[in-house]
């Protein structure tokens, strides 16, 4: 029972680290249509 614990700790633990990781390429996207680049 402890194991299966250990487990969906570590998966809840990559869930969020993924989240994150899609928040701020969200972020860097917008930063980057938000420029003119040079038109």
């Amino acid at each position: 029972m402890e194991q299966s614990n250990g487990i969906q700790s570590a998966t809840r633990r990559t869930y969020v680290t993924v989240w994150v990781g899609l928040l701020m390429l969200t972020g860097v996207t917008v930063s980057v249509a938000g420029m003119d680049l040079g038109q």
